[in-house]
């Protein structure tokens, strides 16, 4: 290539280098700012621990896209109530941004567990789970089930109960004693 070709050449890529450069500069400094509305943020309101139309009503009277995110079991807060917000409250956002909420659906309801054919420390630890225990057992035989199983239960399987309620008589099964001298057959308590 001659002197004069290479020097075009040359030229033409430092010219290229130097549009491609002024392009960037004025779209990071000109055009994205107006675009991202940069320096128009609001702070965030808090939202959580309120009635979940209240905190909607406020987020979009602030101009915020409110989304319910999730609705979990809480047994601190009511039905209906804002657990958690995201973005965390007070902060730096800007107008029609999305805010996801998680909404309490109360506390977890509690069931029964089937106690029956359980041992009676499987039957009180499935109960402790249930935040459940037990009040009294009753011992009674049974010839379809083996010794120490649980065979009926006083409230029935799947059946919705309260945190700490005392279940009464769970019954579990037990050998029957041998006859005594005197013929008459009883239980062993």
């Amino acid at each position: 290539m001659e002197y004069g070709a290479k020097r075009r050449l040359l030229t033409r890529i430092l010219l290229i280098f130097i549009g491609f450069v002024t392009f960037v500069l004025v779209m990071d400094q000109l055009v994205m700012p107006l675009y991202t509305k940069h320096g128009k943020e609001y702070e965030l309101p808090d939202v959580t621990g309120r009635a979940v139309t209240e905190a909607v009503d406020l987020l979009e009277g602030d101009g915020f896209d409110p989304v319910i995110a999730d609705s979990v079991y809480d047994a601190n807060y009511l039905p209906g109530m804002v657990i958690r917000q995201n973005p965390l409250s007070f902060t730096q956002v800007k107008k029609g941004r999305r805010i996801y909420l998680v909404i309490s659906i109360g506390e977890k309801p509690l069931y029964m567990p089937n106690l029956i054919g359980a041992t009676l420390k499987d039957a009180e630890f499935s109960l402790k789970d249930q935040a459940l225990t037990l009040n009294r057992s009753i011992y009674e035989f049974s010839e379809f089930y083996p010794n120490g199983v649980v065979i009926n239960q006083s409230v029935p399987a799947g059946e919705n109960v309260e945190r700490n309620q005392k279940i009464n008589h769970l019954t579990r099964a037990q050998r029957q004693r041998k006859s005594s001298s005197s013929g008459h057959r009883g239980r062993l308590d």
